[in-house]
C-alpha cells in the first residue's frame, strides 16, 4: 500500500520535544561522478543532472501568458562551481518554442560568477536584463527574483543585491510575463531552459515558491531564514493575504503542497478550454425560491464570447456569467418564456482578485444580485416559477438545451453555496464577509469546498470535475528527490544499492567523526580501516559531502546514507590513563569537554568518545590492552544493550555484543553469516563494556546502544521466534518503525538484512541490503510490514522468518505521527466514475482505508481493498475465493483517494468505458495509512480504526481454538461484522448480534440463503465485547494458522445505525435518525439477495453485494429518503429482498 501523503512535522517546541529524525535519518542519493553534497535544505529537495533533468509546471494560469507570478523564491545549490556544461543553472523559465522572443528566466552562471534575470517579451524593447556577482560554491544558497516598480531585484541569502539593468520594461507593463499575441505552446519549468534549446541545470533546488506581489524585505528575510522546524514551511500561502500561489517542497515528487488556489484554502481551477463540474440534479431547488453563492477569480476574459460561473439548467432556466462585451457581472432566469437578466454595476478585468457573487430568487421579491456583498441590481418582476430547460448544471462552464458545452472559465472558483430559500441581505453580506459563526445552514442543499474534491458538503450532490484541478502539480523528468538530515552526522554508513562496474563490488562502506572523516571501515569485510580522500569529505549540518570515488559517488548509481547523530567530533585525542581525559577528547550532545572523567573506574582509557545522551548513543575509539577482563567506559546513561566492536588497525572481525536476544550475553559477527555464541565475559554494566582478548595495543572501534532512552521510544533490541509463514510474526516497539535490521542468530547461513522506509516506502517493505554481503538491493520473499507500534514479518525467507529460528533484531522509530484524527463527516464516501483503461486517480471526499468497488454496467465481481492487507491483495464480496495476492486494476490509495489501472485487466475497476460505484471507509489516523498491533486478544491483531466513526478493520492469523478472542480496537463492541479467510476458499461469515443470538448463528455475504444454526462449529461468539471479538472454532473465522480479515461495523448516533425490522405489507419506515447515503439489506429468516442503496444512483437502482450482477434498474428498488431515516413501499411494489409481509431484515445505513 502507498498513500501520498506530505508529511507536515511540528515546529519544535520550547522544551524542544525529542523527534527521532533529529537523530537518525535515512538519505538517498544518486552519484554524479564527481563531488556533491548529500542532504537537501530542508526534509527533500529536486536533484538535477544537467543534462536531461527538468520539472514542468502546469500550462495556464499563473504559469502561461498571463501577469501574475511577480516573485520569486528558492533555495538552489550548485553541483559544478567552475565548468557547468550548460553554462547556466536554471531555477525558472517560461517560454514559447515557437517564438525565442517570449521567455523568462532565473539562473546562475557560474562561469561568469552572476545570476541573472531576463525577461523578454514581443520585442526587444520589452525586455529586462538583470545581473548580480555571484561567487559560485557548493552551499545552499537562498534567492528572491522579482519586479519591482522600477526594476528587477535579486536577493541572495536575504541580501538584496547590487544588480545591473538593463531596459527593465516599458513603464506601462510591468509582469513578469506576457507574451502578448503569438503561436506557440508556453512551458514553464525548473531545471531547464527555453524549450527549443538544451541547457539544463547540475544542482539541486528545494522550497521552490511563487508569488503574485512584490516582497517587502523583511519578507524575503522571513524566507530567507526558512528551515526544517519553521511552522510555516509547508504554508503556501505563508503571508497569509492570498500572494502564495504555489509551494514546491520537492518531496518524493514536483506536486505543488497546494492550499492557497481558492478564496480560503483550496478552490477549483479552471482551464478556460475543457474544465467543468457536472452536478447532479438539484430537484426543484432552481424552481422558485432558492439562492446561490460564490467567489470567483477571473485570469483571463476571452477576446469575444461569455464566461460562465453557473449553469443551472437540468430542470429550470437559470444561469450567471460574465459577458466580454462590457466585463459585468449577469443573471438570467426564465418566466413563462419571458427573459429577466440583470448585470452588475460592477466591472472585472483579468486578474483583478478574488471577488463574491450572490442571486436570489423570490416568490416575493423577484430576482437580486449582490457582488461583494453588495446588492447592485433586482427585477421585482421576476416572481413566477423558472421555466423547465434541457442541459447540464454546470460550474465553470455552460449548457442549455442540449447545446455544445461552451463558455469555459478561465480562472477560480471556491465555497460555492446553492440554498432552497432566499437569503436576507444581511445573510450575503456574512457570507461575502466570511463571518463564519453568521453564515446561515438552513435549507442548504449544497456546498462545495472544493478542498481537493468536489465534494458537496451536505453529502448528497456530490460533483464531477473535468480537467479541474486544485493545486499546479508539476511533472518531473529525469529528477531525482534526495533527502536531508536535521543534524549533522557522527557515523554515515553507506552504500551503493546498484550493480558496479568489474573493479567496483558495493562494499558497505562506514565512516564516524571519532576516527575522521577520511577513515573508511567495511561491515562486509574483516579489513583494516583505509583513508580515501576522495570518498566521504565532510560531516556537513544537514548531511555530507563525497567525492568522486565510485563507491560513493559513480556516476547515475544509486546509494543510501544511514546517518547516526552522535555527541559531535573530539577535536583532540586522550592520553590520559586515569582522572579526567584530555581536554576536547571527548564531545557529548554536541559539546566539547574540557574535563571528562569516565564513571565505573574503568581499565581502559578511551582515545575518544562521542555521546548522545538523548539517543543512546556512543562512538569509543579506544587501545585494546589484550585481556578479556579489561573495561572501556561507554558514556552512557544506563546499561547497553549492544555494542558492535570492531578492530581497525588491522584486519579482525566485526562483533556484535548484545543481551537482547535472550538475556544471556552473546556475540555474533556482522560480517558473516554464523550464529550467535555465548560469551564468558562480563556483560555490560551501567559505566563500561568488556574489551576484546587478544590484538594488544591495537585500535578499536566501539558503537555502543541503549534502548531506554525516550522511555523506549527512540529504538529498540530484541528477538522473536520465526515462523516461515506469510501470516506473519507480530513485534511491538511501541514506535513506528522506519529502519529494521533482522540476524537469524540460531540457524547458520543467514545473512543480517537492513529493511527502511526510504528504500520501500510502502506495506510490505520488501527492499533489503545484507551488512555482510556486496550485493545491491534484493527483494525480498514477503517482506516486513511498519506498523504504528512495530512490525509484523510476513516473509518466508529464512534470514528475515526462519522458521523457529530466533530472530535479533533492532528497530529504529519515525517521527510519530501529526495527523489529524478523522471526523465523522470525513469518515464514508460513495464515488462514482468512469473507467479508462488506463492510470487514473479517483479522488473521494475521505482518506479511504476500505474501498468496496463494483460496476454498476457490467456484470463484474465487486472488489475489496484495504490497508492493513495491502497491496496487490483483493477480494470480493460475491464470490468464497482466498486472496489471490496479485494485482488486478487497483494500484494503491492514495491522500484522499485512490489509484486505477489496467493491470491484469483491470475489468473489475478501470475497463475502458465502464461506470463503478466505489464505498469508501476511513478507518486510520497516520499520514501513510499505517496499520496498529493489537494485544487485547488472546491472538494478536494489526488493526485500523475509526472509533468515532465506528469502523474498524481487523486482521488476524487464527490458532483454530475455540473461544479464542481478538482485539478489534474500537471503544464498544462492534453491531456488524464481516469477517474472511483470505487464505483459503471459504464462505464469508456475517454477524449481527440482535439478530444472532447463538454461537453458530451466521449470514454468508456471499450467499442469498437466510441465517444458518446448523453445524457443531461455532463461530463469532455472543461474549464478544468492548475490547476484543471471542472466535469460535470455525475455519471461516479461526483456521489454524489461516490469515482472516474482519470489517467491523457500531451504530453512531446520527451517522450510522445498524438494526432490523420487519416487513409490511403496506410499507415499511426505518428511523435512522438521518438522511442515509449508504443502505445494506439483508433478509434474516428468508432466502433474498443482499441489496446495497446509494442516494448517489438513487431510488430505483441496486446493486447485490452477493452477486456480479450490474445495476439492478427496477420499480421494485424503489425508496424514500427522510431526514430521519428511509422507507419502501407495499411489498406489491417492494423487492421481497425489502420489504415483504412477515420477514426479518437487518440492515446498515450511513449517513
Amino acid at each position: 500500500m502507498s498513500i501520498n501523503k506530505k508529511l507536515f512535522h511540528k515546529a519544535a517546541s520550547a522544551t524542544d520535544t525529542f523527534e527521532p529524525t533529529k537523530h537518525f535519518n535515512t538519505v538517498l542519493y544518486t552519484g554524479n561522478g564527481a563531488t556533491q553534497k548529500v542532504g537537501a535544505y530542508i526534509n527533500q529537495g529536486a536533484a538535477f543532472n544537467g543534462t536531461s533533468s527538468k520539472i514542468v509546471f502546469p500550462s495556464g494560469e499563473p504559469f502561461g501568458d498571463t501577469n501574475t507570478i511577480k516573485s520569486i523564491s528558492c533555495w538552489f545549490k550548485l553541483t559544478d562551481t567552475t565548468s557547468n556544461t550548460t553554462d547556466n543553472a536554471w531555477i525558472y523559465s517560461v517560454s514559447s518554442s515557437a517564438d525565442a522572443f517570449n521567455w523568462f528566466y532565473v539562473a546562475a552562471r557560474p562561469t561568469t560568477s552572476t545570476i541573472e534575470v531576463f525577461r523578454r517579451k514581443t520585442s526587444s524593447s520589452h525586455s529586462a536584463f538583470t545581473s548580480a556577482s555571484f561567487t559560485p560554491d557548493t552551499n545552499w544558497h537562498h534567492i528572491v527574483a522579482q519586479l519591482s516598480s522600477s526594476e528587477v531585484e535579486i536577493f541572495l541569502d536575504g541580501t538584496k543585491l547590487s544588480t545591473t539593468n538593463t531596459n527593465a520594461g516599458d513603464g506601462t507593463n510591468t509582469s513578469w510575463i506576457d507574451f502578448g499575441a503569438f503561436s506557440g505552446t508556453v512551458v514553464s519549468q525548473a531545471g531547464k531552459s527555453r524549450e527549443n534549446t538544451a541547457k539544463y541545470f547540475d544542482g539541486q533546488l528545494d522550497q521552490q515558491r511563487f508569488f503574485n506581489r512584490e516582497l517587502t524585505d523583511s519578507e524575503v528575510t522571513q524566507l530567507s531564514n526558512e528551515t526544517f522546524e519553521s511552522a510555516t514551511k509547508s504554508t503556501t500561502d505563508i503571508f497569509g493575504d492570498r500572494s502564495g500561489l504555489a509551494l514546491y517542497q520537492y518531496e518524493n515528487n514536483a506536486n505543488d503542497t497546494g492550499g492557497a488556489s481558492g478564496y480560503l484554502n483550496e478552490g477549483a481551477i479552471f482551464n478556460g478550454s475543457s474544465s467543468k463540474v457536472q452536478l447532479p440534479s438539484l430537484g426543484n431547488t432552481f424552481q422558485n425560491n432558492f439562492s446561490v453563492g460564490f467567489w470567483f477569480y477571473i485570469n483571463k476574459i476571452p477576446s469575444s464570447g461569455l464566461v460562465s460561473f453557473v449553469t443551472g439548467f437540468d430542470d429550470f432556466y437559470f444561469y450567471v456569467l460574465l459577458r466580454d462585451s462590457d466585463k459585468k457581472i449577469e443573471t438570467r432566469v426564465e418566466i413563462g418564456s419571458t427573459g429577466y437578466v440583470l448585470k452588475s454595476t460592477s466591472t472585472f478585468t483579468d486578474n483583478d482578485g478574488w471577488h463574491h457573487a450572490s442571486v436570489t430568487k423570490s416568490s416575493s421579491d423577484g430576482l437580486k444580485l449582490y457582488i461583494d456583498g453588495s446588492l447592485e441590481n433586482s427585477s421585482s418582476g421576476a416572481t413566477g416559477n423558472l421555466d423547465t430547460a434541457s442541459g447540464t448544471n454546470l460550474l465553470g462552464a455552460y449548457n442549455s438545451s442540449g447545446s455544445t458545452v461552451q463558455y469555459y472559465l478561465d480562472g477560480k472558483l471556491d465555497e460555492v453555496r446553492i440554498y432552497g430559500d432566499v437569503l436576507t441581505a444581511t445573510e450575503v453580506g456574512h457570507i461575502a464577509s466570511n463571518t463564519t459563526a453568521s453564515i446561515p445552514t438552513d435549507n442548504l442543499e449544497a456546498y462545495y469546498k472544493f478542498n481537493g474534491t468536489f465534494q458537496d458538503e451536505q453529502q448528497t450532490h456530490d460533483g464531477v470535475g473535468s480537467n479541474v484541478i486544485f493545486r499546479y502539480d508539476g511533472t518531473a523528468s529525469n529528477v531525482t528527490f534526495q533527502g536531508s538530515l536535521r543534524f549533522k552526522p557522527d557515523w554515515v554508513w553507506i552504500k551503493s544499492r546498484t550493480e558496479g562496474t568489474s573493479n567496483y563490488t558495493g562494499n558497505h562502506f562506514l565512516y564516524d567523526s571519532v576516527r575522521g572523516v577520511l577513515k573508511r571501515i567495511k561491515s562486509n569485510s574483516n579489513d583494516a580501516e583505509s583513508t580515501f580522500s576522495d570518498s566521504l569529505t565532510a560531516f556537513n549540518t544537514n548531511g555530507f559531502s563525497v567525492g568522486s570515488a565510485i563507491h560513493v559517488n559513480k556516476s547515475t548509481d544509486d546509494y543510501v546514507g544511514w546517518c547516526w547523530k552522535g555527541g559531535g567530533e573530539p577535536t583532540a585525542t586522550n592520553s590520559q590513563s586515569s582522572g579526567a581525559m584530555t581536554a576536547n577528547s571527548v564531545s557529548i550532545d554536541g559539546s566539547l569537554q574540557s574535563a571528562y572523567t569516565p564513571s565505573g573506574s574503568p581499565d581502559i582509557y578511551p582515545k575518544k568518545m562521542s555521546i548522545n545522551t538523548q539517543a543512546g548513543f556512543s562512538i569509543v575509539h579506544y587501545q585494546n590492552a589484550g585481556s578479556a577482563s579489561k573495561r572501556v567506559p561507554h558514556g552512557l546513561s544506563a546499561t547497553p544493550k549492544v555494542c558492535l566492536i570492531k578492530k581497525f588497525s588491522t584486519s579482525g572481525a566485526w562483533h556484535w555484543h548484545t543481551t537482547a536476544i535472550d538475556g544471556s550475553f552473546d556475540d555474533l559477527i556482522l560480517n558473516d553469516t554464523s550464529i550467535k555464541t555465548n560469551l564468558s565475559l562480563s556483560a555490560f554494566d551501567a559505566n563500561t563494556f568488556a574489551a576484546e582478548s587478544g590484538a594488544t595495543g591495537q585500535d578499536m572501534i566501539a558503537y555502543c546502544f541503549d534502548d531506554t532512552v525516550q522511555s523506549g521510544a527512540y529504538h529498540k533490541f530484541g528477538s522473536f521466534t520465526g515462523n516461515d509463514d506469510t501470516s506473519g510474526v507480530i513485534v511491538e516497539t511501541g514506535f513506528e518503525v522506519a529502519w529494521l535490521l533482522i540476524k537469524n542468530a540460531t540457524t547458520n547461513g543467514n545473512s543480517w538484512a537492513i529493511i527502511d522506509n526510504k528504500r520501500s516506502t510502502s506495506n510490505p517493505r520488501t527492499t533489503v541490503l545484507f551488512p555482510n554481503d556486496s550485493a545491491q538491493d534484493t527483494t525480498s520473499t514477503g517482506g516486513v510490514n511498519f506498523l504504528t507500534n512495530g512490525f509484523q514479518v510476513v516473509s518466508t525467507d529464512n534470514y528475515l522468518n526462519g522458521n523457529g529460528d530466533t530472530m535479533l533484531y533492532w528497530a529504529i522509530a519515525a517521527d510519530p505521527s501529526t495527523a489529524s484524527t478523522p471526523v465523522v463527516t470525513d469518515a464514508f464516501d460513495v464515488v462514482t466514475y468512469t473507467g479508462t483503461g488506463a492510470a487514473q486517480d479517483i479522488l473521494t471526499d475521505c482518506n479511504a482505508d476500505f474501498a468496496w468497488i463494483k460496476s454498476t454496467s457490467h456484470s463484474t465481481s465487486w472488489e475489496m481493498h484495504d490497508t492493513v492487507r495491502g497491496e496487490p491483495s483483493r477480494i470480493s464480496s460475491d464470490t468464497n475465493s482466498a486472496d489471490p495476492g496479485t494485482a488486478n486494476g487497483f494500484v494503491n490509495f492514495i491522500d484522499k483517494g485512490f489509484s486505477v489501472d489496467d493491470t491484469g485487466g483491470g475489468g473489475e475497476v478501470n475497463a475502458s468505458g465502464r461506470t463503478y460505484q466505489a464505498l469508501l471507509w476511513s478507518a486510520g489516523s497516520h499520514e501513510d495509512n499505517l496499520p496498529t498491533i493489537n494485544t487485547q486478544g488472546t491472538i494478536n491483531s494489526t488493526v485500523s480504526v475509526n472509533d468515532l466513526a465506528g469502523f474498524s478493520i481487523v486482521k488476524y492469523t487464527g490458532n483454530g481454538t475455540d473461544g479464542a478472542t481478538v482485539g478489534h480496537g474500537q471503544s464498544a463492541r462492534p453491531d456488524l461484522i464481516f469477517t474472511k479467510n483470505i487464505d483459503e476458499t471459504k464462505d464469508w461469515n456475517v454477524k449481527e448480534f440482535t439478530s444472532m443470538t447463538n454461537d453458530n448463528d451466521r449470514l454468508e455475504l456471499n450467499d442469498d440463503a437466510a441465517i444458518v444454526t446448523a453445524g457443531s462449529t461455532s463461530f463469532i461468539k455472543s461474549t464478544s465485547n468492548a475490547n476484543t471479538i471471542t472466535l469460535g472454532n470455525s475455519t471461516r473465522v479461526n483456521e489454524n494458522g489461516k490469515v482472516h480479515i474482519m470489517y467491523c461495523f457500531r451504530s453512531i448516533t446520527g451517522y450510522s445505525s445498524v438494526g432490523t425490522y420487519t416487513g409490511q405489507t403496506s410499507g415499511v419506515t426505518i428511523t435512522t435518525g438521518f438522511r442515509p447515503r449508504f443502505i445494506l439489506v439483508k433478509s434474516t429468516n428468508n432466502v433474498e439477495n443482499w441489496v446495497i442503496l446509494t442516494s448517489d444512483l438513487g431510488s430505483g437502482n441496486a446493486l447485490k453485494a452477493n452477486t456480479n450482477s450490474d445495476n439492478d434498474v427496477s420499480s421494485r428498488n424503489t425508496f424514500t429518503l427522510s431526514d430521519t431515516g428511509f422507507s419502501f413501499p407495499n411489498q406489491s411494489t417492494a423487492d421481497a429482498a425489502l420489504n415483504e409481509n412477515g420477514y426479518e431484515y437487518l440492515y446498515f445505513a450511513i449517513k
